[in-house]
């Protein structure tokens, strides 16, 4: 340890003799007038050290740089070890705001601002196809079926290469539990195209696609890790449906394509017609193409107006064209937008409530080092030097906090993932982990978050610098604009507290409304059995069909089943609905939920109706429906309507209405995009691919589960089931996204009231503890102790209710964030903002009580004598 000079040592002693001469002149004993200023003073050692490096500035003494900065440095940490659980809490206060706020720049990043991570993405294009619709031309995405060829052939000179892929799942069946796996049908070379890398073996090439070639795979590095990740997986085969496939390779991890589905177990080869291992040509329907080097967009478009229309000399009578559409400019679909920023703006209310909360800290935590620093002054150390020391601290904890934040971004995010909605990761564009990007925007913040704390005591340094000895860290001297900054910051804790807990109370009322709406259906004693059936073994509508009797048949034979229904579902959007008589109806809905149901379809279900009667096999093919009343009040105004005709499409027939349901919500509850519902009869002689059954029965719902299992492995042991579940577990998976915001948000709303309370705390006390000698002499000349607890209480409440008051303020301007996101209630719903209120100026109450009861513990006695 450096020794301390002399002429320090005789000045920090000049200072305390001086208080000494103080108190002896005003009365007070020798002995007790020293001990009183040795402890006003505090650790005078510690204090001697801390001025040691006064005129080691380089400017004064030619110290060099580095080492002035090892020594400012060094000043910094010894600074923070006087202090560890100040330094504790300000990082873990970093680590929770910093690290909430990173793992939801995670989730928004891997949803939407991530770029894709193919090779030049800035070249890739998405293609629709011209074809005709009638009358008019019109666009599809994809290219018809030995179509790909001839634009590729024909683009050579301005196109790079071409991508198309199909999508489909198929079972393991060469494992003991036949296992369910995602597969991407794709064209050759797409890994080099895009710029996939491989982690073992090789990619698909286009010998791979020739008729006739060995069926080959490429897994995923998460499918080879499933499957044991041996190296020796590459060279070996399994076998899907009833086809072996040998691996060729293994993916690198961390790259999600395609964008928009299930994360692809393998990829299989794909012919330019559509066909791939055992199917038939199709259409396809997924096609990307690189431009070449230097080829804009607007060229582009020309040079492919062109080639189609020599694709059309060529074949006079067809109608032919391309449309790109730029990959690197998907755009998030407009029903995420709203709930990711409301997301982004709860966290980054809980980010400023821990940064209040941790500058708060700083400002209480400077005050007991002011006295080392004004005598530090005093002796003539520069204040730039302290500036800087003050600002290293800051930084210092940023840099620490960035690592508690780290570690609590990989924990949310964990608990996060586990809670994000089917309908938001099927969208997602990258898996949700914590990388690089999240990493620098969590260090990154955390850095910004330490500098902006290490200027509240350089703030404090710059107005304090008129300070004296006798006054600096006083209780009794200390000015009210620090009192004000203080109470200021808790204000601005419990106002953004008191938007949180509003907005978590407004969904929490939203949820409530949307879980008490009639669904139009009966899902205590159902259960639904949902199937995709392989195109291998079912690749016409008479095996499907058979299959389905069997399993329909062996569920009807148990005795715990009251009766099995089948229904196929599909969502009909851009329709122009008429009333027959009438004029296409304005403001048509987004989409019309539709469903083709067995006659038993309606007593399976529990759907009642209001008006006419059911469907019944005789309705197959006759355009008889069933309408819900929804529907009919916004065709025609009333729900007396059986018998009156309507369409969906100008070139679809009329539709007879045989019947009125009550308001059915097929898709869910909260079906304001489209309310209107059409149940049409199913001809008994068709099966679609995809089939749901609905079983019915008097006893345990939930054992249904297994039992529809046993009846699909008792008619095919390897068919895929896409869905077995209880319709109870079905209505909730339709309201996952309000349900994951309605948790998240309560959680943030949460851990901000307990932030809030902390705080309130903390100035609370440590109020009590500077004006103890005022409370004691207040005490001594006759304030009772419940007149003392008051005064405490009274300013935590008035803190508290200023808190609330500007925190309802905010919440109504923020209000509008919330459209859409609630049911049945106003966005500005006053009960919300009144629960909040109630909530907050309760639990600041609370957090007062302690610091209030400590002030009435004073000893007047004791004060006096120091007085």
């Amino acid at each position: 340890m450096k020794k301390v000079r002399p002429d320090v040592r005789e000045e920090l002693e000049h200072h305390v003799q001086e208080r000494i001469d103080h108190l002896i002149a005003r009365g007070w004993d020798p002995e007790a007038a020293k001990a009183e200023a040795r402890e006003r003073f505090g650790d005078m050692d510690r204090i001697r050290h801390d001025v040691v490096a006064v005129d080691d500035d380089p400017r004064d003494g030619g110290e060099g740089r580095a080492a002035s900065m090892a020594r400012l440095l060094g000043d910094a940490l010894r600074g923070l070890k006087g202090a560890p659980g100040l330094v504790a809490a300000v990082v873990l206060l970093l680590g929770l705001a910093v690290g909430a706020s990173s793992a939801t720049f995670s989730v928004i990043d891997a949803f939407a601002l991530r770029p894709f991570q193919f090779r030049a993405v800035d070249r890739l294009m998405e293609v629709e196809t011209q074809f005709l619709r009638g009358e008019e031309r019109a666009w599809t995405l994809g290219v018809e079926p030995g179509a790909l060829e001839g634009w590729r052939s024909a683009t050579t000179d301005f196109v790079e290469g071409w991508v198309a892929w199909d999508r489909e799942t198929l079972m393991r069946t060469d494992v003991e539990l036949p296992e369910a796996m995602h597969v991407l049908a794709l064209s050759p070379g797409a890994d080099t195209l895009l710029g996939i890398p491989l982690h073992l073996g090789r990619g698909i090439r286009a010998e791979d696609a020739r008729p006739g070639a060995p069926a080959v795979a490429v897994l995923s590095r998460e499918a080879w890790e499933r499957m044991g990740g041996e190296r020796d997986l590459v060279g070996g085969t399994i076998t899907l449906e009833s086809t072996p496939v040998t691996v060729i390779g293994v993916l690198r991890g961390g790259i999600r394509f395609p964008a928009q589905s299930s994360a692809p177990d393998l990829w299989l080869p794909l012919r330019d017609d559509g066909s791939w291992l055992d199917r038939e040509p199709g259409w396809l329907r997924w096609v990307w193409l690189r431009l070449a080097p230097g080829v804009g967009f607007a060229e582009a478009h020309e040079r492919f107006a062109a080639v189609g229309q020599g694709m059309e000399a060529a074949q006079p009578g067809t109608v032919r064209g391309v449309q790109l559409g730029a990959v690197a400019e998907h755009e998030v679909q407009e029903r995420f937008v709203r709930p990711l920023l409301t997301l982004a703006g709860t966290v980054l209310l809980l980010y400023l409530i821990a940064l209040t909360n941790a500058a708060n800290l700083i400002l209480v935590g400077f005050s007991s080092r002011e006295r080392a620093m004004s005598i530090r002054r005093a002796l003539g150390c520069p204040r730039r030097r302290l500036l800087a020391q003050v600002t290293i601290e800051g930084m210092i904890l940023g840099l620490l906090g960035g690592v508690a934040a780290a570690g609590v971004a990989w924990l949310a995010l964990e608990g996060i993932r586990g809670m994000l909605p089917s309908s938001l990761t099927f969208f997602t564009r990258h898996a949700f982990v914590v990388e690089d990007r999240t990493l620098l925007f969590t260090f990154a913040g955390a850095a910004a978050t330490g500098w902006a704390l290490g200027l509240v005591p350089a703030g404090m340094l710059l107005r304090g610098a008129g300070a004296t000895l006798s006054s600096a860290g006083s209780g009794l001297d200390e000015t009210r604009g620090r009192r004000r900054m203080r109470n200021a910051l808790v204000v601005g804790q419990i106002a953004l507290s008191m938007v949180l807990l509003a907005g978590a109370g407004l969904l929490t009322r939203s949820f409530t409304l949307l879980l008490a709406e009639d669904p139009g259906f009966e899902v205590e004693r159902v259960a639904h059995l949902q199937i995709q059936w392989s195109r291998v073994r079912y690749a016409d509508a008479a095996a499907r069909l058979d299959a389905e009797r069997r399993v329909e048949a062996w569920l009807e034979a148990r005795p715990e089943v009251d009766g099995v229904a089948k229904e196929s579902s599909l969502l009909k959007f851009g329709t122009a609905i008429q009333a027959e008589g009438s004029e296409v109806l304005a403001d048509q809905p987004a989409i019309v939920p539709a469903v083709y149901a067995s006659p038993d379809w309606f007593d399976v279900r529990g759907v009642h109706l209001v008006a006419g009667r059911p469907l019944n096999a005789g309705d197959a093919g006759a355009d008889n429906v069933v309408i819900d009343r929804d529907m009919a009040q916004w065709i025609w105004g009333t729900d007396r309507v059986v018998g009156r005709r309507f369409r969906s499409e100008a070139d679809e027939p009329w539709l007879t209405v045989v019947g009125v349901a009550r308001d059915l919500r097929l898709e869910g509850r909260d079906q304001r995009q489209g309310p209107n519902q059409i149940v049409y009869a199913a001809a008994p002689d068709q099966s679609p691919g995809v089939v749901t059954f609905s079983v019915r029965t008097a006893g345990d719902t939930e054992a249904l589960v297994p039992l529809m299992r046993r009846a699909v492995a008792a008619v095919d042991p390897a068919q895929w089931i896409w869905r077995a579940e209880t319709a109870e577990r079905t209505l909730a998976e339709q309201e996952d996204m309000p349900r994951f915001m309605l948790l998240l948000l309560n959680a943030l709303a949460s851990l901000s009231l307990v932030l809030a309370a902390a705080g309130l705390f903390a100035v609370l006390s440590y109020a009590v503890g500077r004006r103890k000698r005022e409370m004691g002499i207040r005490v001594a000349l006759g304030a009772g102790t419940s007149r003392v607890r008051g005064m405490v209480l009274a300013e935590g409440l008035r803190m508290a209710l200023v808190g609330v008051a500007l925190g309802a303020a905010l919440f109504m301007l923020a209000a509008g964030l919330f459209e859409g996101l609630v049911y049945g209630v106003g966005s500005r719903d006053i009960g919300a903002l009144v629960a909040a209120a109630v909530v907050l100026t309760t639990v600041a109450l609370a957090a007062s009580f302690e610091p209030a009861r400590r002030a009435t513990r004073v000893d007047p006695r004791q004060t006096l004598n120091a007085e």
